[in-house]
């Protein structure tokens, strides 16, 4: 594993953690937020692809999931790639041979992947998850 440095200012993302959950937790909190939220979605659903191209980008280390509304209010969720640094990837630069180099909020590049129109839940739940 490689050591990050801090650069004075910035707030780094900390250390690399175990972010896998049982099924039992996993189920458990998502029953406490339906309990909770009755009306809201329970969950979005993005196809692989997507997530592959996003996760794929140059330079990604992670993902962060943004939580916004449409301008009709819908509730909507932006996904976007991380660099080490902690970083939103949002724009990319192609090098002179044609390499991708990432850029984070840099102008003059072209815009990273970036996900949104995730299939909600409901109406499109899975049958029998004890998550839904």
């Amino acid at each position: 594993m490689t050591t990050r440095k801090k650069k004075p200012g910035r707030r780094q993302l900390p250390p690399p953690v175990n972010q896998q959950v049982s099924l039992k937790v996993a189920a458990d909190y998502t029953q406490r937020y339906q309990r909770s939220a009755p009306a809201s979605e329970k969950a979005g659903f993005f196809f692989a692809e997507g997530l592959n191209a996003l996760l794929s980008q140059p330079g990604v280390y992670g993902m962060r999931i943004y939580h916004g509304l449409d301008d009709t209010g819908r509730y909507r969720m932006v996904l976007v790639g991380v660099d080490e640094q902690g970083n939103d990837i949002v724009q990319v630069a192609r090098t002179p041979r044609g390499k991708a180099r990432v850029r984070a909020l840099t102008a003059g590049t072209t815009d990273a992947v970036l996900l949104d129109g995730h299939i909600p839940c409901p109406p499109w739940c899975p049958h029998g998850s004890p998550l839904a």
